[in-house]
């Protein structure tokens, strides 16, 4: 076996201190992505507790949904106002009388008491047409709080919002009260329908 004579040298201690100087560097930046991991399931933790809290739900997945959509508890409100929005983009195009009619609703009902979110939001739906994403989530969260309802409740929240949506619905419709809603408005609100049954 063959043995140096040789002892440490200043390129092995430097070498050393190097690898060193890498593995703290390594384990440093794995601390600090794992910490921040920590702090974004904790954020989100904290998001889906207060989003529980606003929204009555307590379904796991429709909650997480809610935090993919990047909802908060200020905006949670506006949510309540996705099926007036679906039915009146329904036919393409939303009117003015539509546009109040909705406005005319969330005032009423207090649908946006969020605040300036909540009112940003529901402007955006009405400047822009949303993505079908927004009545399926809507979709999701009525079915999710009428788990929770007793059959009294839920005639009232059924009756309350389809009277809403059937006003929305004919807001800009017809003359003489023929052909106040349109084929499309009425297959949106056949969905609403299935939804709260």
């Amino acid at each position: 076996m063959f043995v140096s004579g040789r002892g440490p040298t200043l390129a092995d201690g430097f070498l050393q201190d190097r690898r060193t100087g890498l593995e703290e560097e390594f384990f440093a930046r794995e601390n600090r992505e794992l910490l921040a991991r920590l702090r974004e399931t904790q954020s989100r933790q904290d998001v889906k507790a207060a989003l529980r809290e606003a929204s009555g739900i307590s379904d796991e997945v429709v909650l997480d949904h809610f935090v993919e959509m990047g909802l908060l508890p200020e905006t949670v409100a506006a949510l309540t106002l996705a099926p007036l929005v679906q039915v009146a983009w329904s036919d393409g195009t939303l009117e003015g009388k539509e546009r109040e009619a909705i406005l005319a609703s969330a005032r009423e009902r207090a649908d946006l008491a969020g605040g300036a979110l909540g009112h940003g939001l529901l402007k955006g739906w009405l400047d822009q047409r949303p993505g079908e994403h927004l009545f399926e989530v809507w979709q999701g969260y009525a079915k999710t709080l009428m788990e929770d309802m007793d059959d009294d409740t839920k005639r009232r929240f059924r009756e309350d919002l389809l009277q809403r949506v059937r006003s929305v619905a004919e807001a800009a419709g017809g003359t003489l009260g023929m052909g106040r809603t349109s084929g499309a408005e009425r297959d949106v609100i056949a969905t609403i329908e299935d939804v709260l049954r």
